[in-house]
């Protein structure tokens, strides 16, 4: 029997979401700006540090009916994360190289088909 989302599950997602993205944007301009680190330095580890944020607020805020072991829905999380960065990389590209939309628009479009499909990801494959 398939786990049905609720409304509060989907607003925590959308909540977790934003927050993960106003803490690339702040670690990202907080470590290039005060700290001096090159930009692509410190958006690489601002991803990293989202990673972490993302994987703990969906296991314990989004998806907190989740029993399974931590360690194994890290690993979940991890694969699926990096799955669909690949993804929303190559579909952007492929519309960047096939159309005359702006990148913006592309990139938005990109990230919510994406966050819709990993919302479904992370309820049926890592946080069952």
């Amino acid at each position: 029997m398939s786990k049905q989302p609720s409304w509060s599950t989907a607003g925590r997602f959308l909540i977790g979401s934003g927050a993960s993205y106003a803490l690339v944007i702040g670690v990202t301009a907080g470590l290039h700006e005060i700290a001096k680190i090159s930009t692509p330095t410190a958006y690489a580890i601002a991803l990293v540090v989202a990673l972490t944020f993302n994987f703990l607020v969906n296991r314990h805020l989004v998806f907190r009916k989740s029993t399974g072991n931590q360690r194994s829905q890290a690993f979940r999380f991890v694969l699926t994360s990096c799955t669909f960065r690949a993804g929303e990389w190559l579909a952007f590209a492929l519309l960047a190289n096939t159309t005359t939309t702006h990148y913006t628009v592309l990139a938005t479009l990109v990230q919510a088909v994406s966050l819709l499909l990993k919302y479904v990801a992370f309820r049926r494959f890592v946080f069952r």
